[in-house]
């Protein structure tokens, strides 16, 4: 929804700066296994790559590790609702690349991809699961998909750190197709299809 994710004032810039890249990886502390999935190809990538990035972990998990390339975000009490936390993350931190790792599991299947679309709405660049969750933006080439092994999402990971400019343009493309074929305000009709 734009009125909880457009500041059309200040709009979020889907470019890469010079820099370490900032990862982030955000949700409810549902997804500790799913930060598993990620953490062996982030120590890796600590390992190759030293001091160029940084993960920010929002929520996810409720015993984060201890690494110097890992941060922690504590959200205030007015960014506690969906359009607060929406309105937060959009004016008051600043990212490159969102993560979406889904350990395979009944519940990761039956999930939507909203994080996908809250990453665009940020401006990031997604990496995420391969699979039907995210299976339409890897295949419309918006976000990069990992397969469910540590040396993927290394690979993955990696590649970005190295070369982020020859990601940039997907980064740029995935915020376009949110706003011009995602949001609310463009058709109502599936929306109105859900409601009795």
């Amino acid at each position: 929804d734009p009125r909880f994710w457009r500041d059309y004032r200040n709009p979020v810039s889907p470019l890469f700066t010079d820099g370490p890249i900032r990862f982030v990886y955000m949700g409810t502390a549902t997804h500790h296994a799913d930060l598993e999935l990620v953490l062996p190809a982030f120590e890796r990538l600590a390992a190759t790559n030293p001091g160029q990035f940084i993960l920010t972990l929002i929520g996810v998990t409720s015993t984060p590790p201890e690494a110097e390339w890992l941060e922690v975000c504590s959200l205030p009490q007015t960014a506690r609702s969906y359009p607060g936390f929406a309105r937060y993350v959009t004016r008051n931190l600043s990212f490159d690349v969102g993560l979406a790792p889904l350990a395979r599991s009944p519940f990761n299947g039956a999930k939507s991809d909203v994080k996908f679309l809250d990453y665009c709405a940020m401006g990031l660049l997604s990496v995420v699961s391969e699979g039907e969750v995210y299976g339409q933006a890897v295949a419309d080439g918006l976000a990069i998909g990992c397969g469910p092994s540590p040396d993927a999402w290394y690979d993955a990971l990696a590649a970005i750190v190295e070369r982020r400019n020859d990601v940039a343009e997907m980064r740029r493309r995935a915020v376009d197709h949110l706003w011009v074929s995602r949001n609310v305000l463009t058709d109502l009709h599936p929306l109105a299809d859900l409601l009795p």
